[in-house]
């Protein structure tokens, strides 16, 4: 929340009573001012107001009951009253602040401007009238002409503080941060306890990265004021940023307890609940927020965005309908609108046109909108549109999720536009470590390119399995010193630097490889074979943010068990629930506590006749060595798989056995056990 200082009516007394008003009105007008000077307002406002019975069109009687009606807040009173007394006289600055104060509140903002620009004229040095012209521009969006209305208040006035805390929220809105930030150290300077001016201060550093920073800056402001409930949910807000989601939490929690009527700490708490995967939690604080704020179009969204995570998938569409139909110029609502139908396409034909309508409406709203670039690029790629898929994918440095992790090198970006020949090139992996398995296969077509050398930066566990690549490369581990290098390239840049189609993959499988020694000591470990052995991996990482959709229960796969097969765990992460049903099933060989990389986890799948693997690096592994893989895919399935096939154009080998429903594993898994019961009778793969 960013904090503004309000238009105020001018400080200064109103205009005294004409000696020409008859001596009953006089005496009336100045008990009604004696009351209105001490802030009895409203004992103020019923002697004016008796004033005006007997008087209805005296200057004196309208000019204070106009004032006094604004300090009461009737403002439609106000703006009638003081504009009659404007008919009056014309020539009464403080009028015309006060009709400006009234008009702007009643949200007549270019009324309001008129009347303070009149005041001004009147009156060139009332910094107050600045002041509030410049709110009233704020209140249009006109941040430029706001900035210049402070700027002239601050001339008048040089320790206005109220000035330079407003200035400062209309730089941070044009994302002048510099400037911002002197503002709020101005203010800060002027009164050093000001705890809104530390807390908007930290919402800029916030917005410029500059985490660590806004930390000190909101704790600052909570020690200044220790009831400050919009510093903790901004704290926590920042928290969430830098992934220290348990702060997050606290931080939320906090500024609820001493605001329990705060809806956007309680949205604020969901996004956190919801990063750290308390979804259904994440779920009751979004319906809080909505609870205490009905129109809270952000919360909606929020609480949509959940519910496609868990496919609640129903009230999710009507969750997400309602947040448009509140707020029809919010570009996050329309891209979370987006993904639904993609998540759901088997209740529209016309999916297709409405997600990426959905993208192309948030992008017109928000052209900087990066997360729906992204997500239109995925959507793409999913639907096998690869030319504009893969330039689109470009944005992901600028997503919410991705930006953090995004590299930044003296050193040009190469993207296939410019030679390479006799330069080095550096490569660097990202994202996840299939993504890396995936994606090395470009090593081959670069090397093409004549380059002097290659550098492959890649993480701990893959460097051993990566040198297995048949185009030796120089291989660094991720947080080692990089050698010199003329260019760089992240790793899935690569399809878009090759402007690979769908026909183009380069599918020379395979590309990676067991070493020889480590699956001569599998080989030797497992024993004779009798039976044909299939390796399983039933759940990923679950950190993964899709997690949920895509990993299922070892239990699940049961079905499979009594087959004639000899089944082997290939995961090197298994979780309580899943190792204590390992535990009970002989049928299932364990072999977690040997796998320290994917060298291990190479040689391993090189003595398996056939891996079953949900979307996992190992899935992609297994891809990679060409070895015969069947791949559990969601209703929803990641990109790269695209749709409606049973093949992979990335992996020859593969088989793809998909959810033909939402949340539907048990389809997917009789599409396996039913190519089982065909090789337990051929016993030939």
């Amino acid at each position: 929340m960013v904090h503004i200082r309000k238009l105020k009516r001018q400080t200064k007394s109103t205009h005294g009573v004409k000696a020409d008003t008859s001596l009953q009105l006089n005496e009336l007008l100045l008990k009604g001012f004696a009351f209105h000077q001490r802030g009895y307002w409203k004992e103020a406002w019923e002697i004016y107001n008796q004033a005006l019975k007997k008087e209805p069109n005296n200057f004196n009687a309208l000019q204070l009951a106009g004032a006094v009606a604004v300090d009461i807040g009737y403002y439609e009173q106000a703006a009638s009253l003081l504009s009659s007394a404007i008919k009056l006289s014309k020539n009464q600055s403080l009028i015309y602040h006060n009709l400006g104060v009234a008009l702007a509140a009643l949200s007549k903002f270019d009324a309001a401007i008129a009347s303070f620009n009149e005041a001004i004229r009147l009156e060139p040095s009332s910094a107050a009238s600045y002041f509030n012209v410049g709110n009233a521009h704020n209140e249009l969006k006109e941040f430029d002409n706001a900035i210049t209305s402070y700027d002239k208040a601050i001339l008048i006035n040089h320790n206005y503080s109220e000035a330079y805390f407003n200035r400062g929220n209309a730089q941070k809105n044009k994302k002048q941060y510099a400037a911002a930030l002197d503002s709020y150290d101005k203010v800060i300077g002027i009164t050093p306890n000001d705890s809104q001016a530390y807390c908007n201060r930290g919402n800029v550093l916030q917005e410029m990265g500059d985490y660590e920073a806004a930390i000190v800056s909101y704790k600052k402001a909570i020690t200044l004021s220790h009831n400050y409930a919009e510093a903790y949910s901004n704290l926590g807000n920042t928290y969430q940023k830098i992934k220290q989601l348990q702060n997050a939490v606290k931080c939320h929690q906090k500024a609820i307890n001493l605001n329990p009527n705060y809806a956007e700490a309680y949205s604020n708490l969901g996004n956190s609940l919801q990063e750290i995967k308390e979804y259904e939690a994440a779920i009751i604080s979004y319906k809080k927020a909505i609870g205490l704020n009905p129109r809270f179009s952000l919360a909606f969204t929020n609480l949509a965005f959940t519910q496609i995570r868990l496919n609640q998938i129903d009230e999710a569409e009507k969750n997400i309908s309602t947040a448009i139909n509140l707020n029809p110029f919010c570009a996050y609502a329309y891209h979370t609108r987006g993904n639904l139908w993609v998540s759901i396409r088997q209740r529209s034909k016309s999916w297709i046109a409405q997600a990426m309508n959905d993208y192309d409406k948030a992008i017109d709203i928000d052209p900087n909108f990066s997360d729906a670039y992204f997500s239109k690029s995925a959507t793409k790629l999913l639907l096998g549109d690869y030319d504009e898929g893969w330039m689109l994918y470009e944005w992901r440095w600028k997503t919410t999720g991705l930006k953090s992790s995004s590299r930044t090198f003296f050193e040009p970006l190469w993207l296939g536009n410019e030679s390479i020949k006799n330069k080095t090139l550096l490569i660097h992996a990202e994202q996840g470590l299939g993504d890396s398995i995936q994606f090395c296969r470009y090593i081959d077509l670069v090397k093409d390119l004549g380059p002097k050398q290659i550098i492959l930066e890649a993480p701990q566990a893959l460097i051993l399995l990566l040198s297995t690549l048949k185009n030796k490369v120089t291989l660094i581990k991720q947080g080692d010193e990089i050698p010199p290098f003329d260019m760089h390239c992240p790793m899935m840049s690569l399809p878009h630097a090759f402007k690979t189609t769908v026909t183009t993959i380069p599918a020379d499988i395979p590309y990676l490889y067991a070493q020889d020694n480590k699956t001569k000591l599998w080989k030797d470990k497992l024993g004779l074979k009798t039976k044909l052995r299939i390796g399983l991996v039933w759940s990923g990482s679950n950190s993964h943010e899709n997690d949920l959709n895509r990993s299922l229960l070892l239990r699940q796969l049961t079905p499979i068990f009594d087959l004639s097969f000899e089944f082997h765990s290939l995961q090197k992460e298994i979780r309580p629930d899943d190792l204590e049903a390992l535990n009970v099933l002989n049928q299932v060989h364990q072999h977690q506590d040997a796998l320290n990389d994917f060298s291990d986890t190479a040689a391993l799948i090189a003595n398996m006749d056939l891996v079953i693997s949900v979307d996992t690096s190992v899935a992609h592994l297994t891809g990679a060595m060409g070895k015969k893989v069947f791949i559990l895919l969601p209703f929803a399935p990641d990109y790269r798989w695209m749709l409606d096939r049973e093949d992979s154009p990335w992996y020859p080998t593969a088989t793809l056995c998909r959810q033909t429903a939402i949340n539907d594993w048990n389809s997917a898994i009789d599409q396996v056990k039913l190519a089982l019961l065909n090789l337990q009778t051929t016993n030939v793969l």
